[in-house]
């Protein structure tokens, strides 16, 4: 099985992505920063590593001294010279021109959904680039993506399926049955134009889904 290592700031991001690759690839670790991932990349060694990359990325500004300081692309740059194949989730391709240059690093549009994330893994560990900086693939004639409208148990609902509990968890911490929560599950997947669960996951994390709701107590 394919060794895979996730880099996202957003929680919800990082738990989509571990959704989609359930069951298909071995998740060995995850960072929320490029910095602490180079670092756990370094010692786990996975076969391909995932980074999202939700802003624009910026070379390093040189401060009053003169000297660099160091940036995600920076961090970034670390992460090409250590043995992982590098899948780049990226809403925008402005990136780093060092980065633009290296020909060995694959891009996924943001609106991809977990099957092209998958493809894109696969074509990583097989040493295939997926996709390419010089490209844009945002705008590959993808439609522009609104949020679904939720109803407010979709919105309480939604979270959890992004945390990966189960129907009974989540029936349990709603206290409702399960049934009901098939139910607005099956809605979500609809809305947000999902083919499974874990595809509801990965989209809701990169498009927008509701925060989670501390618990009473």
């Amino acid at each position: 099985m394919i060794d895979v290592f996730v880099i996202a700031d957003r929680p919800l991001m990082r738990s989509g992505l571990r959704h989609s690759c359930a069951g298909f690839f071995d998740v060995v670790g995850e960072a929320a920063a490029v910095g602490d991932g180079v670092r756990r990349v370094r010692l786990l060694r996975p076969q391909v590593t995932i980074v999202d990359l939700p802003r624009p990325v910026v070379e390093p500004e040189a401060d009053d001294q003169g000297n660099d300081e160091r940036g995600v692309d920076a961090d970034l740059l670390d992460l090409v010279a250590q043995d992982t194949a590098i899948i780049l989730l990226l809403n925008s391709l402005s990136v780093a021109p060092a980065l633009a240059t290296n020909g060995a690093i694959s891009v996924v549009s943001c609106r991809a959904d977990g099957a092209e994330i998958r493809r894109a893994v696969r074509h990583a560990a097989a040493g295939r680039v997926h996709g390419s900086v010089s490209e844009d693939p945002v705008r590959r004639g993808v439609e522009q993506w609104t949020v679904p409208r939720l109803t407010v148990k979709e919105s309480e609902v939604l979270p959890l399926v992004t945390l990966g509990l189960t129907n009974r968890e989540i029936a349990e911490r709603l206290s409702v049955s399960q049934t009901t929560v098939k139910f607005h599950i099956a809605n979500l997947i609809h809305k947000y134009g999902a083919n499974r669960r874990t595809e509801l996951a990965y989209l809701a994390a990169w498009h927008g889904a509701p925060e989670l709701k501390a618990s009473p107590g």
